[in-house]
């Protein structure tokens, strides 16, 4: 008799790697350590140093285009919280994934 996988348990465990893997996507994108480094890997591949400097020179630019001190401190803030929100995003992407996969897994070979 030819084994049947659980057509419920694949479907979940795709939709949650798939979920997982947008988790990490949008943590990679608002995560400064994440920028920072693809910033570092765009200055190996150009072999221009400058790209980091330019690329911190737009964020204190983009800081100081706030009108007062307090538009400024907001502006921080903003990105603390979401630099933040994406490092637990991420963990929270990395476990979605793992347990996409396990039951994606388990779909394919428990009946």
């Amino acid at each position: 008799m030819p084994h049947i996988p659980n057509p419920t348990l694949l479907v979940i465990g795709l939709v949650l790697f798939v979920l997982g893997w947008m988790l990490r996507s949008w943590a990679s994108r608002h995560s400064l350590t994440d920028q920072v480094t693809d910033t570092a890997w765009e200055a190996v591949k150009k072999r221009d140093a400058g790209v980091i400097g330019r690329e911190i020179k737009g964020k204190i630019t983009e800081i100081n285009q706030a009108s007062s001190t307090l538009g400024k401190a907001s502006k921080v803030a903003g990105y603390g919280v979401r630099h933040a929100m994406a490092q637990v995003a991420g963990l929270a992407g990395i476990a979605v994934l793992l347990i996409g996969l396990a039951l994606a897994a388990l779909g394919l070979f428990w009946r």
